[in-house]
């Protein structure tokens, strides 16, 4: 996936990473934060709900089974 965003001497999979680095912050969106939009962790049980009832075919189709718990984890650990 790498190579597949520009870096085309990607050749071990935490190049991934770096190219995602890079265009979040050619975009300008490196710096973002939830708390920069109001966000708190006390919302984050609704956005796994919100994140279930509209994007759940992704959910399915995805090899890990991720819990709400899961979720849950991935929100209070992004959260700045």
């Amino acid at each position: 996936m790498a190579q597949l965003m520009g870096r085309k001497d990607a050749d071990k999979p935490e190049d991934f990473i770096t190219a995602l680095v890079d265009l979040q912050e050619a975009c300008g969106v490196a710096d973002l934060k939830m708390s920069d939009y109001g966000i708190t962790p006390e919302k984050f049980p609704k956005m796994v709900q919100n994140a279930r009832d509209t994007l759940g075919v992704n959910f399915l189709n995805d090899p890990y089974q991720l819990s709400d718990e899961d979720c849950l984890k991935i929100y209070s650990e992004s959260y700045r």
